[in-house]
């Protein structure tokens, strides 16, 4: 049940930084000055995700959790941080 979580938390970050990629060609934001810091990442999320996939298949379970846990957890803890930020009510400024 915690893969699936992770797994499912892993891929929504994917998602969002793929959108934020196409938003970035779109806009020229993207080029090649950074393209090669996109491909980092790119690469660092999908090794995450396969690294979390390969170990939950040959049944090293708490290690492809915590191979997940590695992209998963940060991304809850910014998505808890906005939520803050959004919704306190107060001025940050």
């Amino acid at each position: 049940m915690l893969f699936k979580i992770l797994l499912g938390i892993d891929l929504l970050t994917a998602i969002v930084i793929g959108g934020f990629f196409i938003v970035g060609v779109a806009d020229g934001s993207v080029s090649s000055f950074n393209t090669q810091l996109w491909i980092g990442i790119w690469f660092a999320v999908a090794a995450i995700i396969a690294g979390g996939v390969a170990l939950h298949r040959v049944t090293k379970t708490i290690f492809a959790n915590l191979t997940l846990a590695l992209l998963a957890v940060p991304t809850v803890l910014y998505v808890i941080f906005i939520g803050v930020f959004v919704f306190s009510g107060t001025s940050w400024i």
